[in-house]
């Protein structure tokens, strides 16, 4: 069963209000609200993704389950969201399946 935070992801794909992958995070012009980071990904990936989340005041979501799964993209171990409302929904509806990492003020 898809929880709340899974059906907003599918929103924001469909719009196209989403980031996929660390490299694209760190060379983003666009601004980003909050990042999804996977329970599988490698240790330097996760290290390159919280110094960057950081340095940009971003919270960061850790998934239980596998990213690829909720936005249908094969190996997608981190994202970040685009839209700020969208943002700010998945942060009050983190829950079970989504824990808030670094909670900085959007």
């Amino acid at each position: 069963m898809k929880d709340k935070i899974d059906s907003l992801l599918g929103f924001a794909v469909k719009a196209g209000k989403i980031l996929y992958g660390a490299d694209s995070l760190q060379s983003a012009k666009k601004n980003y609200y909050v990042i999804f980071v996977c329970g599988t990904t490698a240790e330097n990936t996760r290290k390159k993704v919280f110094s960057l989340a950081e340095e940009r005041r971003v919270p960061i979501l850790l998934s239980e389950n596998e990213l690829q799964y909720a936005v249908s993209r094969a190996n997608c171990k981190v994202l970040a969201v685009t839209d700020k409302q969208m943002a700010t929904a998945m942060l009050a509806a983190s829950g079970e399946n989504y824990r808030v990492i670094s909670a900085e003020v959007i």
